[in-house]
């Protein structure tokens, strides 16, 4: 389910606590390392971009959406993130 401001169970100052996991993981995924386009260094902007912020997620360790405490938290991009979710999911069929 994607994050839509203000709605769910996330706290008015979500903004900030991602900015802080975004920062403290160097805007890297910390699963497979990839990092957005703009984030590269020398990066000039192209009509070629195509990984950007936005396909990275905040990813909750224990999925509960109140627990944002930093250690429970970490920066993923949109493909991990799937996977990880994918992984639990197959986890609670079995």
């Amino acid at each position: 389910m994607p994050w839509l401001k203000g709605k769910g169970k996330y706290p008015k100052d979500w903004d900030k606590i991602k900015a802080r996991v975004m920062d403290r993981d160097n805007y890297r995924c910390v699963i497979c390392g990839r990092i957005p386009d703009n984030f590269k260094k020398n990066y000039q902007a192209s009509a070629y971009d195509n990984i950007t912020t936005q396909h990275f997620r905040v990813h909750h360790k224990d999925l509960n959406k109140s627990n944002n405490e930093l250690s429970n938290l970490m920066y993923v991009c949109q493909w991990c993130h799937g996977e990880l979710h994918k992984e639990l999911n197959n986890k609670k069929v079995k």
